[in-house]
């Protein structure tokens, strides 16, 4: 089954993340898919939506069901911390 890059943009949400506002070290772009719960960071935001796409597709080969983050160059599984905030996880 193929990946719809579409779908998966419309149904994401994208935010712009600065040092002074969270927990990150230099601005970035944040994506989350919240069908798989997969995310994805990026310097820009084309970056980040790229990288969601990829961590999807990459989601739904694996049989790991745990949802996946994909950072720069990097994909690992996703952090979770019942009752914390999505920015207080990196």
């Amino acid at each position: 089954m193929g990946i719809d890059s579409d779908a998966i943009l419309e149904r994401s949400w994208v935010e712009h993340r600065e040092p002074t506002t969270s927990n990150v070290d230099e601005p970035l772009w944040v994506a989350e898919d919240p069908e798989s719960d997969c995310l994805a960071v990026g310097s820009v935001r084309a970056e980040a939506e790229g990288n969601l796409i990829a961590v999807v597709a990459e989601y739904r080969q694996g049989e790991e069901r745990s949802p996946l983050l994909k950072l720069k160059g990097e994909t690992v599984p996703r952090p979770t911390a019942a009752g914390s905030s999505l920015f207080d996880r990196f």
